[in-house]
């Protein structure tokens, strides 16, 4: 029966707030309610989280959050602010201006998306974005080198997705003993 309801909740996990699927998963001890619960958070801005949502997910998973919300945002911050140094293919003709564009570009763009204070976008978004945008003088060469060597891997994306999941399995096993 409890196998049945978590994969119930877990389908239609977007019924629900992600301090509401945290608290499910401390409750009931299910580990998988938690996760997803606790990784949704870390999506949702700190000034949305309401004191209802602190006394459902309980003490110790707000901290936890606080912390990761913080320096996944300090984090953010430094991707949009250091743009990854472009990394020439052989056929670049204009190594200055290639590397000023896209610098410019990055921090045009990236900078805008991620630090929006009204509207902020997420890493995957953003990257997405970005790629469709004009890069002046980027050859088309450069250009699909920096995406395939350094945007496809997508390194803030899979620094930040690390942090989360550090933070949650630690609060896993933490508040729900095996």
């Amino acid at each position: 029966m409890l196998s049945f309801v978590t994969s119930c909740v877990i389908k239609r996990a977007y019924f629900f707030h992600p301090s509401a699927l945290v608290y499910l998963g401390i409750e009931y001890k299910i580990w998988a309610i938690f996760k997803r619960g606790f990784t949704r958070l870390c999506k949702v801005l700190l000034m949305k989280i309401k004191k209802s949502h602190c006394v459902w997910m309980g003490m110790d998973t707000y901290v936890t959050y606080v912390y990761v919300k913080s320096n996944l945002d300090e984090y953010i911050h430094m991707v949009a602010a250091e743009f990854p140094p472009i990394v020439h293919s052989d056929s670049c003709q204009d190594h200055k201006g290639c590397a000023e564009d896209w610098a410019v570009v990055w921090w045009n763009s990236m900078g805008q998306l991620l630090l929006d204070g009204s509207n902020p976008w997420c890493l995957n978004e953003a990257i997405n974005r970005f790629k469709g945008l004009q890069f002046g003088w980027v050859g088309m060469d450069c250009k699909r080198h920096m995406f395939s060597n350094i945007m496809n891997l997508n390194k803030p994306l899979a620094h930040s997705h690390q942090f989360i999941t550090c933070g949650k399995d630690h609060l896993v096993h933490k508040i729900i003993p095996m």
